[in-house]
């Protein structure tokens, strides 16, 4: 097998490692393999037209987005069990947008400990973080051509009958894909596939996506249970638990967090004078993430009555709150700290004090207790607004979670910056 199926090189180790009983500490917000230093990586467009993603595509030396069957792509969770550990279950979160973006990401359990490999396709660059690594690598030559196929035998599956050109008739259809090879599909009696297989350049089957049953109860079926063969042999069986099509990711998030630095400098396709007109290239801001420990404290937050789009109304709020808590003898620091939306107005403060209830008082209301908290670091210039911009690129860069994640924006003597504060995606 080796190359031939990028995930099954890369298991060994993971599975060895989930064998013993002394397993490695759970992964920090950031993915597997981020180095714990600091890094600059590119940040996000805003995802205001069709115009600036377009300009960023080309920018990253992708192709603009464009829709199949309707959708601009898909994410799919499943749950896998190993032919070889039947009783373990794992899972896998699949991300494709078209065309040419996707990010596998395998997590292996053992003991309570998930130990992740992933990997990433951008156009015609592929890269695999592998577990405890401390950098990613790029995929190349056979090995990327056979992740290629490996993708596209997936989406030729979740996008039936659309995605590749089909051809035949009768209970087998054929789809060739130029330079990697071709895929057959063997129908059930109700004309959906019961298996896909993809084939190399010579002929010989790589990978089988067999034993398949349908989900038929949303807008569009999606294989609900399928098993995978390589070169024959029973590799695993997946469960997919949920399939969703409403998706707005950057492109950046196909590109492993250590490779986003340099990912704007790689040659963009030729452009035709129309695309030029069309889709000028757009300068991508930088983002400097540096991780910390926010340090346990009591915390105390402030909802504003409307969201407060200039930072010096916000930082006052937060001034005269702080004052009130001195007079009651409780010390928040000198730190302003904002909780910001998505598009960058802040919609609270946040007090956090070391000592609270002076005097042997009980403890006064909201307050509550946070304990050390893995987080990310984003120094802010002076005078620089936080910006919707800013805010994508960052949560992309740190591989954070948007809907579990908290920004925040500090001001004070150490310097300007945002802080998030979340999960892993």
């Amino acid at each position: 097998m080796g190359l031939a199926h990028v995930f099954l090189a890369l298991l060994p180790c993971a599975l060895w490692a989930c064998s013993n009983e002394e397993a490695p500490a759970p992964n920090g917000p950031s993915m597997p393999g981020d180095s714990a230093a600091a890094r600059t990586t590119p940040g996000a467009e805003a995802p205001i037209t069709v115009q600036s993603r377009d300009a960023l595509a080309l920018s990253l030396g992708l192709e603009p987005r464009r829709a199949v069957a309707g959708i601009a792509g898909f994410q799919s969770q499943s749950r896998l069990t190993f032919e070889s550990a039947p009783d373990r279950v794992h899972e896998l979160s699949v991300i494709c947008l078209f065309p040419g973006r996707a990010r596998f990401a395998m997590t292996l359990e053992a003991n309570g400990v998930g130990h992740r490999i992933l990997l990433y396709r951008a156009g015609q660059r592929g890269f695999a973080l592998e577990d405890g690594a401390a950098a990613s690598r790029e995929v190349t030559g056979d090995e990327f051509a056979q992740w290629q196929l490996q993708t596209e035998l997936r989406l030729a599956l979740f996008l039936w009958p659309e995605g590749p050109s089909w051809t035949g008739t009768g209970q087998e259809r054929r789809a060739d894909l130029t330079g990697l090879g071709h895929f057959v599909a063997q129908l059930g009696p109700d004309g959906w596939p019961w298996s896909v297989s993809s084939f190399d350049g010579e002929g010989t089957e790589v990978e089988r996506l067999t034993e398949v049953q349908w989900n038929r109860s949303g807008p569009r079926p999606f294989p609900s249970k399928f098993a995978l063969l390589a070169r024959g042999m029973r590799v695993w069986n997946e469960e997919v638990v949920s399939v969703e099509t409403a998706l707005d990711y950057i492109d950046l998030f196909f590109f492993p967090p250590d490779r986003r630095a340099s990912a704007t400098s790689t040659e963009a396709p030729p452009s035709t004078p129309s695309d030029s007109a069309a889709s000028p290239r757009a300068p991508v801001p930088a983002v400097t993430l540096v991780p910390i420990d926010w340090r346990a404290a009591w915390e105390l937050r402030v909802p504003f009555e409307t969201p407060l789009a200039r930072m010096s109304d916000a930082r006052e709020r937060s001034r005269v709150e702080q004052a009130r808590w001195r007079e009651r003898g409780v010390e928040t620091g000198a730190e302003a700290i904002l909780e910001l939306d998505r598009a960058g107005a802040a919609v609270a403060c946040l007090l956090r004090a070391e000592v609270l209830a002076p005097g042997g008082e009980g403890l006064p209301e909201g307050w509550t207790a946070r304990g050390e908290t893995p987080a990310w670091s984003s120094p802010l210039a002076e005078g620089e607004p936080p910006t919707a911009q800013k805010i994508a690129a960052t949560l992309v860069a740190a591989d954070l979670d948007p809907a579990a994640s908290l920004v925040l924006a500090r001001y004070g003597p150490g310097g300007d910056g945002l802080v998030l504060l979340g999960r892993a995606r």
